[in-house]
Parts: structure tokens; C-alpha cells; sequence
């Protein structure tokens, strides 16, 4: 679902510039146009002050119609009557606004929206035979559901089908609310509708409205778990965000102090860390997890370069634009996680994994003492939950590994970031640079 909306402030930003600037200026001038009518004036003078658009008709001037000029095509559009008005056409870009901005690009949005916006009023001039005065971002916001409705007739691999019956739902409803509700201009919605229909046709027939598509993001660990402890709440996070989690896993934790404790066999122990893996993995939200099968406490043993290989065929396979792993010490120090971290910096600065931007470790007491501290860091509160729920998918490591890091999180509502309240992750390496140093608010910052 495209219209879902999970950024943090910033993010949104950061990744909707133009659509943040929309949403603004509808804000500030709503503020300038209510002063200015608290100073003496009615609201409708000062609409028609600050640009509103309007027609007067023949039967009020006696003559011809008197139109608006064309400066008014524009400035309405950034007009709002009252607070309803502001609030329900700010939220219907603020959610449905987004998408556009990122397949078209930032500039030939704001070119679109306007174009719609103007494209609206047009059609409002025209089809008016009564004197009227008019503003607000409708029309533009109905040109976003005619490019939407374009794509989803003509283009259908650019709107999942929830969002296309989304857009199909949301047009329906919002043209019989234009007809029935008094003094909503259903000329100005329509023409925007229209606009925005036509305009997405050509900037599709041009290659300007590109698929869009999510930002992938690849944890390359070693054990069954690994997946949960340090980066559960952060990944969680980023697939409600619409990103795509992947995830590679080199053994199946056969090896563990859980098998002798609970008197299971290596091979027993592994099919049920499997299944803890799994629904641990459906819990945080990963799209797909790699199980390799390799030795547990053995990946030290493997044939030199056996590990690089697995790992850029991994990256190959997935194509990620930001990796996550462990950093030097391995975190606690596991040999196998050791392994995984030389495999993973080696295969990224080889050049063979093209697909990579970021690589990021989770942060770590040694990467403090050399100097290179957090880069991202996410409050785990909001997500403590999940994490806790995704953690104890892992029965067999519970109470052994799990109470060590965490304490007791079987309680429910019980927290499961008492020692642990934030993830932490340090970005190591960027499109080629070592050790950027410095702050972001997600590991998806600066993606292309």
C-alpha cells in the first residue's frame, strides 16, 4: 500500500520536499488570510484580496462575464476558506501526495501539481454561469488521483492493488461528495481530475514517471536471533516504511548450549531454531531470509573465500542498497560473527556488489574507543512489543542467551528494552568513502 504514511517528521522532509513546501504554504497563508480578516475584513474580502479566483456574471455586470485574471489561476490555489477546508486538503496531500513526488521527481511535480491546480480553475471559469468566488488545492489534489487513476488503467505495475482500489474508492466518493454538498466547485475538481490525467499520460510517454520502487535493505548475520537482538525495532520500522528487508542467516545455530539443555541432537536443535526463525522474521517484517546451512561455530573453518563468495552471491541475489552486519568485535565477541563481519567489508570494497551504497554496523563499545560513534540511533520504545514478541520466538535461546542481554521479557507488556532502549548503528561505508562521519535519522538517508 503506497499511501501509507510512516516517516518520522524529518524523513518526510528529507524524502517529499515539494509536497513539505505545499503543505506550508497552504499553512502560512491560511495564517496571513485569517489576520487580514480579524483586522476588519470578512474572510470572503479577504480571500478575493489575496487572490481567490472568481467570475462575475453577465447577469450581474449587465454585459459580458467578467473573468479572473490569470495570476488568480495560481494563488488560489494556496487559498483556504476555514479551517475544515485547510485541514481536509492538507491531509489528502500530506498522504497521497507522496508517491507522485518520488516517481516523478521533485521539479516536474511541482510543475504537475500547478499545472492541475491551474487546470482546475480553468475548467471552473469556463463551465460557471453563476458569479462565484473560488480557491483551495482541490483541483490540484484531484489532478494526483487522475495521475494515479492513469496508472492505474494504463500502467497498472506502478500502483499495487490495494492503492489502485484505494484511488478508485477515495475519486468515487469524492465526486459524489462534490455533487451533493453545496458550495464545493465540482467544475474545479473535475478539471483537475482531467489535468492530471492527461499530464500523467505524457510525462509516461516521455519515461518521466519511474515504477517505484522500495529501498532494500539487506542484515547479514550468522545465528538464528542474530536477526532480533540488535536490529529488530530498526528494520521493523523501515518495512512499515515501505522498504524491503532481507536477511541472511549462515548456520543454523545447531551448536548451541540450548540442544545439550534441552537433550536434543545438532540436527534437532537446528529444525527447531529454524522454526524460531521464521516466525521471528514474520514478526519484524523481513520479505525474505536467506538459511545457508553453513557450520555453526565452524565459519572461522571454511575454505578461504568460501564466505566472501556466499556473501556478494547474496547481495548478487537481493541486490540491497544498504547492508547491515556486525562491526569488528563481532559484538560479543562469537568467532562466527568475526567471520561474518571480514566477509561482508571485504565483499563490499571488492567493487563486485554494485547494488550497495550504505554499509552500516551496529554500534559497539570498540567503534566508540576509535572514535566512531553512532551515526543513526532509534528509540526502541514504540516498538518494544514487537521486539519483545520477536525475541521470545526464539524459545530454545530463552532463558540463556535472551535474559542475558535482555532480563525476563516473558511477562506481557513486560519491556524488552530495559538494557537496550535504542538501536545503534554506525555507517561505516558510502559509495566508496570510508567512515562519512556523520548524523542521520534513518539507515535509509540518502538512498537513491
Amino acid at each position: 500500500m503506497q499511501f501509507v504514511r510512516y516517516e518520522s517528521f524529518r524523513q518526510y522532509l528529507k524524502k517529499y520536499p515539494i509536497t513539505s513546501l505545499i503543505l506550508a504554504a497552504n499553512v502560512v497563508m491560511f495564517i496571513i488570510v485569517s489576520s487580514w480578516s480579524h483586522a476588519g475584513h470578512t474572510m470572503s474580502e479577504s480571500m478575493f484580496h489575496f487572490g481567490a479566483m472568481y467570475k462575475i456574471s453577465a447577469a450581474d455586470t449587465g454585459v459580458d462575464p467578467l473573468y479572473a485574471p490569470f495570476w488568480r489561476y495560481l494563488s488560489s490555489v494556496f487559498l483556504h476558506f476555514d479551517l475544515s477546508h485547510l485541514l481536509f486538503n492538507c491531509f489528502s496531500t500530506l498522504v497521497f501526495a507522496p508517491p507522485l513526488e518520488r516517481m516523478m521527481g521533485s521539479l516536474f511535480y511541482l510543475g504537475f501539481y500547478l499545472l492541475c491546480g491551474i487546470a482546475g480553475n480553468a475548467a471552473s471559469q469556463l463551465w460557471h454561469t453563476d458569479t462565484y468566488l473560488g480557491a483551495g488545492a482541490s483541483g490540484a489534489i484531484y489532478g494526483v488521483f487522475g495521475a494515479f487513476l492513469f496508472m492505474g488503467i494504463f500502467t497498472r505495475s506502478k500502483l499495487d492493488k490495494q492503492s489502485r482500489q484505494t484511488v478508485i474508492g477515495t475519486l468515487a466518493i469524492g465526486v459524489v461528495y462534490s455533487i451533493a454538498v453545496p458550495n464545493i466547485d465540482l467544475y474545479a475538481h473535475l478539471g483537475g481530475l482531467a489535468g492530471g490525467f492527461v499530464l500523467a499520460a505524457l510525462l509516461s510517454v516521455t519515461g518521466r514517471i519511474k515504477e517505484m520502487k522500495p529501498t532494500i535493505i539487506a542484515g547479514i548475520f550468522a545465528h538464528p536471533d542474530d536477526e532480533s537482538f540488535g536490529v529488530a525495532a530498526t528494520f521493523h520500522q523501515a518495512a512499515r516504511s515501505g522498504c524491503k528487508i532481507v536477511g541472511y542467516c549462515a548456520t543454523a545455530g545447531e551448536a548451541g548450549i540450548a540442544g545439550p539443555r534441552l537433550g536434543l541432537t545438532p540436527e534437532q536443535l537446528a529444525a527447531v531454531r529454524v522454526k524460531e526463525l521464521e516466525r521471528a522474521i514474520n514478526i519484524i517484517g523481513y520479505s525474505a531470509m536467506d538459511l545457508r546451512g553453513l557450520p555453526d561455530k565452524g565459519l572461522t573453518a571454511l575454505p578461504a573465500g568460501m564466505l566472501l563468495e556466499e556473501v556478494i552471491g547474496f547481495i548478487d541475489k537481493h541486490k540491497p542498497q544498504v547492508v547491515v552486519t556486525f562491526p569488528e568485535d563481532g559484538l560479543s565477541g562469537h568467532p562466527d560473527h568475526i567471520a561474518i563481519y571480514h566477509a561482508v567489508r571485504e565483499a563490499v570494497a571488492s567493487g563486485r556488489c554494485p547494488s550497495v551504497q550504505k554499509l552500516y554496523y551496529i554500534a559497539s563499545g570498540k567503534l566508540e574507543e576509535m572514535g566512531h560513534g553512532a551515526t543513526v540511533t532509534l528509540d526502541v520504545t514504540p516498538y518494544a512489543e514487537m521486539k519483545r514478541q520477536a525475541l521470545l520466538a526464539h524459545d530454545s535461546q530463552y532463558p540463556s542467551s535472551i535474559e542475558r542481554f535482555f532480563g525476563d521479557i516473558r511477562e506481557a507488556g513486560s519491556p524488552a528494552v530495559k538494557n537496550f532502549p535504542k538501536e545503534r548503528f554506525v555507517l561505516v561505508w558510502e559509495r566508496g568513502a570510508w567512515f562519512p562521519g556523520r548524523k542521520e535519522s534513518s539507515i535509509t538517508d540518502g538512498v537513491k
